[in-house]
């Protein structure tokens, strides 16, 4: 039986530290993390990731939790818009 290779919280490509946006929302990491195994019909196991979000503390945002896909978050740049143009060209 083939297992495909699960990354660990640490390997995860997401900084606890950083803010990304979900949803037109800011939000964190709580450093909660979900995983599911799924067996394929040809033996092979595959491996799903959720990690789970709160909005960052701001006057008049509710607070809640929600469960995502990393791929779903997009990382708040820590770069002014005018080095945009620069990562557009990538």
């Amino acid at each position: 039986m083939e297992t495909e290779k699960q990354p660990d919280s640490s390997a995860l490509p997401l900084d606890p530290e950083k803010t990304y946006v979900y949803d037109g929302i800011e939000v964190i990491l709580t450093k909660r993390m979900a995983t599911q195994e799924k067996k394929m019909s040809s033996g092979k196991i595959l491996k799903n990731v959720l990690v789970e979000v709160t909005p960052i503390k701001k006057p008049g945002v509710p607070v809640w939790r929600k469960w995502v896909k990393p791929k779903d978050l997009f990382e708040v740049a820590a770069e002014p818009m005018e080095s945009l143009d620069k990562l557009m060209e990538k």
